[in-house]
């Protein structure tokens, strides 16, 4: 396996297209609040988003994520480019 097709296996089991692709609602929703959530659900595994304009820093969300008794189990941190506007 060359090292660009390894590349790309690796990515894709961290990230997917729809995750670097925002639409509208999304970017008209951080306009309004700091953070925008959305909880998706893939192969039987729940998934919680969070989107900001500024990075957040797992330690400071994962406290509040336990108050709500999820377990964090991974974490991918990426930035998305929407024109000028950077999203994490």
């Amino acid at each position: 396996m060359s090292m660009n097709n390894e590349l790309e296996a690796v990515c894709s089991q961290l990230l997917s297209l729809e995750d670097l692709q925002l639409d509208e609602a999304l970017l008209a929703s951080l306009q309004q609040v700091p953070i925008v959530t959305r909880i998706t659900q893939l192969e039987g595994k729940a998934a919680v988003r969070l989107y900001s304009e500024q990075q957040l820093l797992l330690s400071d969300i994962t406290p509040i994520l336990h108050d709500f008794a999820f377990i964090v189990v991974d974490e991918v941190t990426y930035t998305v480019k929407h024109g000028t506007q950077s999203v994490y």
